[in-house]
C-alpha cells in the first residue's frame, strides 16, 4: 500500500481566505482508480443569505475537470466515486460572507472480514474565508485544486 501523502497546512494570518489542505492519495488493491467506477459530484449547500450563488456551474466545472484527468462522470456502478463539496456560510451585517468550503473525494472500499462498505476519503481540501460578496470564486478554485492534485488514471 503507498503511503499517506505528506500533510500541508497553508495558513495566511492576515489574509481574507485561508486555505488548508490535508491531501491523503492512498492507493492500494482495494481502493485505486483503476478499480473503482466514475465519479459523481454532489454539492452540500449550508449556505444562506445568497453565499453561494453558482451550484449549477460548480457541478459543471468539476465534471469538466474531472473528465480532462480521464475519469468517467456519467456512469453509474457500485464502486462509484463521490466527489462531495459542500459549503457552510452566510452574511453579515457589512452584507459579506464568512464560512467554510470543502471539497472530498470518496471512494468505497470493502471490508475484510466483515460484510458491508466503508468510504476511504482519498483527497481533501479545505478552506475558511471572510470578507468576500459569496464564495463562489473560493469554491472554483478549491475544487480546481482538488482536482488538479488527483492522480490520474492509469493508461
Amino acid at each position: 500500500m503507498k503511503a499517506f501523502a505528506p500533510i500541508a497546512f497553508t495558513a495566511a494570518l492576515a489574509a481574507p481566505v485561508i486555505p488548508t489542505t490535508a491531501q491523503a492519495w492512498v492507493l492500494d488493491n482495494v481502493v485505486s482508480i483503476e478499480n473503482t467506477g466514475g465519479v459523481e459530484v454532489i454539492l452540500q449547500d449550508s449556505a444562506v443569505g445568497g453565499c453561494w450563488t453558482n451550484l449549477g456551474e460548480v457541478k459543471t466545472y468539476a465534471e469538466d475537470k474531472l473528465k480532462e484527468r480521464g475519469y468517467s462522470v456519467d456512469q453509474k456502478s457500485p464502486k462509484q466515486m463521490n466527489l462531495l463539496i459542500a459549503v457552510n456560510s452566510e452574511r453579515v451585517s457589512d452584507g459579506t460572507c464568512y464560512g467554510a468550503v470543502f471539497a472530498k473525494l470518496i471512494a468505497p472500499a470493502e471490508l475484510k472480514h466483515s460484510e458491508g462498505t466503508a468510504y476511504a476519503i482519498l483527497g481533501e481540501v479545505s478552506t475558511t474565508y471572510t470578507g468576500h460578496k459569496n464564495a463562489n470564486i473560493v469554491v472554483l478554485d478549491l475544487v480546481k485544486t482538488l482536482i488538479d492534485d488527483m492522480p490520474g488514471p492509469a493508461s
